[in-house]
């Protein structure tokens, strides 16, 4: 697909780069492309995920996705079930099932209290034959990028970067989607609440490279 929108690389900030770094090397297995004393980055398939260490006494959480195989939403959620806890779904389960979308996703966290999804789109051509791994994490899928004023950044980011609005929406006075199946920029209002747990969105320092109609482009937030 020539003109998707693919997460090059996400960087992200973390209060415990120690903890951040045996939860995503050990426990989800992703292989550390980078390490210094006060970051630590991974390859997750085609996109690079990336922490630095904060000196805020703040704790930044963040959302984001990891696009899995069409086909292993069931191999992925008991893999990762077997290493932590799967979140539970507003209306009971911990599979929650997007059928704009066509897509099915369950969530949980880090240590850092991001809220990581796993998504299967079953529009994307990407089924596997073998049982589920951390090989299988095929690349980042969303990213979240909470604003003042979601229909305001949103333009903005259309008009500067070209990222079209997401044609399976929402676009919602404090919620719009941006970018398409491969990739999205999910950005709600400041406060909103995340899925599944309800958490009020907060804005941290998040820098992310991506690739749009085949242009390298990059929104930096501190």
């Amino acid at each position: 697909m020539p003109t998707a929108m693919i997460l090059k690389e996400v960087h992200l900030q973390t209060a415990d780069l120690a903890a951040t770094t045996a939860f995503y090397a050990e426990l989800l297995e992703l292989p550390i492309q980078a390490q210094t004393e006060t970051s630590v980055a991974f390859r997750v398939g085609f996109s690079l995920l990336s922490f630095r260490l904060s000196n805020a006494a703040q704790r930044p959480f963040y959302h984001f996705a990891f696009t899995i195989p069409s086909n292993q939403v069931a191999e992925a959620h008991a893999w990762i079930s077997a290493r932590t806890t799967i979140l539970p779904a507003p209306e009971g389960g911990t599979i929650l099932d997007f059928p704009n979308w066509n897509a099915k996703a369950f969530y949980f966290h880090d240590p850092n209290g991001n809220i990581l999804e796993c998504i299967a789109r079953f529009d994307l051509p990407n089924a596997v034959a073998n049982g589920f791994s951390s090989a299988c994490f095929l690349g980042l899928n969303e990213i979240g990028l909470p604003t003042p004023n979601a229909p305001q950044s949103a333009e903005a980011i259309h008009r500067q970067y070209d990222v079209p609005y997401f044609v399976r929406g929402p676009r919602l006075p404090e919620f719009v989607v941006m970018g398409d199946d491969t990739g999205l920029f999910i950005m709600p209002t400041i406060g909103r609440g995340w899925l599944p747990t309800g958490r009020p969105a907060e804005r941290f320092g998040i820098r992310v490279v991506f690739e749009e109609k085949g242009k390298t482009r990059v929104i930096d937030y501190q």
